[in-house]
C-alpha cells in the first residue's frame, strides 16, 4: 500500500462541531440553551499551552472554551456589558457554573481529538505486511 497515494486521493479534512445543550441553564432559563462549539486546531492549543507556559495564572480550560465556542459570541459586547465583565474570561462564570465550562472544554477537547484513542502502534511484522500490500 502506498501510503502516499492515499493521502493524495482523500479530501481535506472537514473542522468538526457540535450542538451542546447546557442543561442548568437551559433550567435556569426556562427554555433550552444550546451552546455551538467547534474543534480547535493544533496551533490554537498549542497557543494556549503556550500562554498558560508564560502565565502559570492562565486557565487552559478557560480558554479552551472561549476559542471553542462559536454560539453564542463570548465577546459580543452587549453580553459582556450586561453581565458588567470587560473580557470574556471574566464572562463566561457570571453565565455558567463550573461543571458547564467543564463538560464545554471536554466537548471541544474531544472534538479537537484529545481524550479518544486516535492512533494504534502495530507489530513490525504487520507493519511489514502492510507495505508489501
Amino acid at each position: 500500500m502506498d501510503i502516499l497515494k492515499e493521502l493524495l486521493e482523500l479530501s481535506p479534512r472537514e473542522n468538526k462541531t457540535k450542538q451542546v445543550k447546557l442543561l442548568n441553564l437551559s433550567k435556569r432559563a426556562k427554555k433550552d440553551m444550546i451552546f455551538k462549539v467547534r474543534e480547535l486546531s493544533y496551533n490554537e492549543i498549542k497557543n494556549i499551552l503556550d500562554m498558560a507556559e508564560n502565565s502559570p495564572k492562565t486557565d487552559i480550560k478557560m480558554h479552551v472554551v472561549i476559542q471553542g465556542v462559536v454560539e453564542p459570541s463570548l465577546a459580543d459586547n452587549q453580553l459582556l456589558e450586561h453581565y458588567h465583565a470587560p473580557t470574556p474570561i471574566e464572562l463566561l462564570p457570571k453565565i455558567l457554573n463550573a461543571g458547564e465550562i467543564d463538560d464545554l472544554y471536554n466537548i471541544i477537547q474531544q472534538l479537537s481529538g484529545y481524550k479518544q484513542v486516535t492512533a494504534q502502534v502495530i507489530q513490525q511484522e504487520a507493519a511489514d505486511l502492510v507495505k508489501k500490500n
